[in-house]
């Protein structure tokens, strides 16, 4: 087969110029299918297929720790004491472990403050992976300081430091002296072993209190490759249940939840893609129905348009044309269109990612952040390539059917034509249904969510994590407390030793009692929260007493054993009677219930927890506070200042993320935002593609009978009449199509029930819209050229043969 030349090149463009409306829309068709598809590409990739960058990846494995009577309870990543990793340290003789913390801030100049994990002297061995330049020495990890060293990994050295060299030795502080001392780069390729957003730096762990107890380490282990994977598992779980038994020994009488007694290994791979790859199949599945979609529409049109072509088509044949030359002509001319829209849909992918970076943040950047690197360019290019291939041989095995001889009578064919376009347009708009009904469920769910009551007030109101001085004693951190209600545009302030909207469940203290509503068999409640609380928190989330009253604040100060329970607690714990005056108890101690507020979200706005107890910090074992809840008097700009303000009245404390309630409110259900964008953006995708193509299908069979309708319109019929029998033989397929999507989506949906919050699968204003939406799109589309048919002028009609 002759390879096209410039000939053949140029005829394929004046070909195409001679067609702008079927030129544009298929390239629009195809940009809007390859951006989404590319765009999820780039997303799933780092989840579902890029390799994990470790050297001998197959034998790291995750440590999971849970319940023996409750094998679901068995979780990657689960978080233990420095004693119980001191206790492992040397139980697997054909292994290594590392533990290192969860992350935190660290400051790195004035009011700068980046992501930061602790990793212990054994970290780079068990991965397997070690610095570019520089690194940590072996006495890094015996003493800590104001100034730890850091690894700093290559975008931070490249985009803060310019990738300057001289760099390494470079200390970053802030105006108290408490930063970072750069000690080397990671690689650029670098991506911490955490289902979570990858930290900026990782300063040394140092285990200052060798037995605390303390839940705060993850754990990874390297086997050797002579190891046997259920031996070290088997090993591990005697490990977790001689430490349960001790600290169980230990602990009598005392209350609390029941050590983890049993343990286990799971590969790297999937603990860090455990619960997290259905919903990039799900995308991923999507992306390529969509790209189905665009490719069918595009050979319907190309079917089309060699219809229109049949005489010039029939007429080289008879002048000598082959079949490879009709081949070639219009391979030609569908990767030109195609390449116009791969252009445009790689220029939309990165749009969208720029876009997508933001809501997927520390969600799926497992393996890599979405960038359009050689891996999403070689998904492009096969995905072009296929697109070419099978819209052309199907246009092809159109187009070499035409002879002279058929074309002059042009008959048999109007039925069999007829009997395509009506499957194709039925085809697409059942796929069409489905992303759409897909996509209004989730965005229904998503507005469901935004419209909850957080409990908390909104307005004017931030979260600052902040760590007091180590020997700040309950005193001292009420003080703290007071300074920060009074510095300069604050309205209240208060201080709470639990996370504040990070999804953090903490359970409760407190035993449950007596008579308390228990959950029905096979159900379960979501866990009562207790949140040691200081004067003014209360007041600054807008909490007021339905009942009773709130502790006064010598009450804060002194630790007077007294709690405020939410509606929720107080109808759970004491069905059918009075809250006030009635008594929990924890270690042993009586706390007296003093009042009682309405229910508040503290996990996150689509969270639900069993109720909230407020108590003391005063009163606990250990008085301190992790978050700090602040309410302005105004909320423009009134964060940093404040932030600012604490850390000149409080040099000793460490200051550190804040955000808006607002922001954080976004932040908890950023999974949710994830999801609605994207299935949307399929369901109008979807909307898109199928009404742009039943107008261009509608249009170009029409123009076929442009000799039929002048005859008919000569003859007396009216244009109305022609609009209606056009668009009526189109709505057949179209309600077909709606007919056949709604069964397909009946039993779609029930795989995307797990992202509907307090949606269910059959919401009837979501599928109510969905198909009201598809089928003015549809209609739209054969009505704008069955108009046009409508009204051709009869004599223009007949002289156009």
């Amino acid at each position: 087969m002759r390879l096209a030349n410039r000939r053949d090149v140029t005829q394929a463009w004046r070909s195409l110029g001679r067609a702008p409306f079927y030129t544009i829309t298929l390239a629009g068709v195809v940009a809007l299918s390859l951006a989404l598809a590319t765009t999820v590409f780039a997303v799933v990739d780092g989840v579902l297929f890029k390799p994990l960058p470790y050297r001998q990846a197959d034998r790291l494995f995750a440590v999971t720790l849970g319940r023996h009577d409750r094998p679901d309870s068995l979780r990657p990543f689960s978080p233990i004491s420095p004693a119980e990793f001191h206790e492992w340290s040397s139980i697997l003789p054909d292994g290594r472990l590392t533990a290192f913390s969860f992350g935190d801030s660290q400051p790195v100049g004035v009011h700068d403050f980046v992501r930061a994990t602790r990793v212990d002297a054994a970290f780079f061995d068990v991965i397997g992976m070690r610095p570019v330049i520089g690194g940590f020495a072996p006495d890094d990890f015996l003493a800590t300081g104001p100034i730890p060293p850091a690894l700093v990994t290559w975008r931070f050295w490249r985009d803060r430091l310019g990738a300057d060299p001289s760099a390494i030795g470079r200390s970053l502080v802030d105006d108290h002296g408490q930063g970072i001392r750069i000690v080397g780069v990671l690689p650029q390729d670098f991506v911490f072993p955490l289902p979570v957003k990858s930290p900026d730096v990782l300063v040394p762990r140092v285990d200052a209190t060798p037995r605390g107890l303390g839940r705060s380490l993850a754990v990874l282990v390297r086997l050797a490759p002579s190891a046997r994977v259920e031996e070290a598992s088997a090993r591990l779980a005697a490990a977790a249940a001689a430490w349960a038994n001790t600290q169980s020994s230990s602990s009598s009488g005392t209350t609390g939840p029941a050590p983890d007694d049993a343990a286990g290994i799971l590969p790297l791979r999937r603990a860090l893609t455990e619960g997290r790859t259905e919903k990039p199949w799900m995308a991923f599945g999507t992306a390529l129905a969509l790209l189905l979609v665009a490719c069918l529409n595009f050979s319907s049109l190309a079917v089309a348009r060699i219809s229109r072509q049949w005489r010039d088509l029939a007429v080289r044949r008879a002048l000598g044309a082959t079949y490879v030359d009709l081949l070639r002509l219009l391979t030609l001319e569908h990767s030109v269109i195609v390449m116009v829209g791969a252009a445009a849909g790689s220029l939309g992918a990165y749009l969208l990612l720029a876009i997508m970076r933001d809501l997927i943040d520390g969600m799926y950047t497992v393996l890599k952040p979405p960038a359009i690197d050689l891996r999403v360019i070689a998904f492009l290019a096969l995905a072009s390539i296929a697109c070419v291939i099978a819209v052309t041989a199907v246009a092809a095995r159109a187009a070499t059917r035409a002879s002279l001889r058929s074309a002059i009578a042009d008959g048999g064919h109007a039925t069999r034509r007829g009997r395509r376009w009506f499957s194709i347009v039925t085809f697409e708009v059942a796929a069409a249904l489905v992303m759409t009904v897909v996509g209004a469920l989730v965005a229904g769910s998503l507005m469901r969510v935004w419209n909850e009551d957080p409990g908390l007030d909104v307005d004017h109101t931030a979260v600052v994590s902040i760590t007091p001085p180590t020997d700040a004693s309950a005193a001292d951190v009420e003080a703290l407390m007071s300074v920060a209600g009074h510095l300069p545009g604050v309205a209240a302030a208060g201080g709470a030793a639990h996370s504040i909207l990070e999804g953090a469940f903490n359970g409760s203290v407190f035993d449950t009692p007596h008579g308390a509503t228990r959950p029905a068999p096979g159900q379960g409640f979501p866990p009562i929260e207790s949140i040691p609380i200081t004067h003014g928190y209360l007041g600054a989330a807008g909490l007021r007493p339905l009942a009773g009253r709130l502790p006064t604040d010598e009450e804060f100060r002194t630790g007077v054993p007294v709690v405020v329970v939410s509606q929720r607690v107080a109808r759970r714990y004491w069905p059918g009677r009075q809250a006030i005056g009635q008594t929990l108890t924890y270690d042993g101690r009586p706390f007296t219930v003093v009042g009682v507020v309405a229910d508040a979200k503290y996990l996150a706005l689509d969270l639900d927890e069993a109720g909230e107890i407020y108590w003391p910090v005063a009163a606990s074992p250990t008085p301190s506070v992790s978050r700090l809840l602040v309410r302005f008097t105004s909320s423009r700009d009134a964060v940093t200042p404040f932030v600012a303000n604490l850390r000149r009245a409080c040099p000793q404390c460490w200051v550190g993320r804040a955000e808006t309630v607002t922001d954080a409110l976004g932040d908890s259900i950023r999974p949710r935002r994830f999801s609605a964008w994207l299935f949307s953006a399929f369901g109008i995708a979807a909307l898109a593609i199928t009404g742009v193509g039943i107008l261009g299908l509608v249009a170009m069979t029409t123009s076929r009978r442009t000799r039929e309708m002048g005859i008919r319109i000569a003859l007396g019929a009216r244009a109305a009449t022609i609009t209606r029998q056009i668009v009526g033989e189109q709505l057949r397929s179209i309600v077909l199509g709606l007919a056949i999507g709604g069964l397909v989506a009946a039993y779609v949906v029930r795989f995307v029930a797990a992202y509907l919050y307090k949606t269910p699968t059959y919401d009837p204003w979501a599928w109510g819209a969905a198909i009201a939406v598809l089928l003015t799109v549809a209609t739209m589309g054969a009505l704008v050229p069955a108009r046009r048919a409508g009204r051709v002028n009869p004599v223009q009609a007949l002289n156009a043969e």
